[in-house]
């Protein structure tokens, strides 16, 4: 079975991004270690960022998690921050997958990363020079 995605807009991705963000903050709160899911949850804010970034340039839109680091690669501007985003999908692919155990530096590194992330998609979006997405 082949899933496909309604399109958001960017506010809705943006506020599923922060919602996320919130998240990894209540589960370090937590009374037991769920650091695993913190690295998961800032992950997908990190995702919601990339969308709404598509859905306000009005480019397609990535179905997929191939799909969207093709995208990424693709777009001039967005390769600039795609390490970064590597880095958060693969601590969260390792700590679901793997059983990688994490720990507060692996949190604080996802952190940064997300912060990256969400700068460089704060400030394209706030520019008013278009950005230039290469649909393939």
């Amino acid at each position: 079975m082949s899933l496909r995605f309604t399109k958001f807009d960017a506010v809705a991705h943006r506020a599923k991004a922060t919602h996320n963000i919130d998240v990894a903050s209540a589960i370090a709160k937590l009374p037991h270690d769920a650091r695993d899911w913190q690295v998961t949850a800032l992950f997908y804010a990190a995702v919601h960022l990339i969308q709404a970034y598509f859905a306000a340039i009005g480019s397609s839109y990535p179905q997929t998690h191939q799909d969207r680091d093709h995208a990424i690669i693709q777009d001039r501007r967005l390769r600039k921050i795609y390490n970064d985003y590597r880095e958060l999908k693969q601590a969260a692919v390792a700590s679901r997958y793997l059983c990688w155990p994490v720990n507060d530096f692996d949190v604080s590194e996802a952190k940064r990363h997300l912060a990256m992330v969400q700068a460089f998609i704060d400030n394209a979006l706030a520019t008013s020079e278009p950005p230039v997405h290469r649909d393939s």
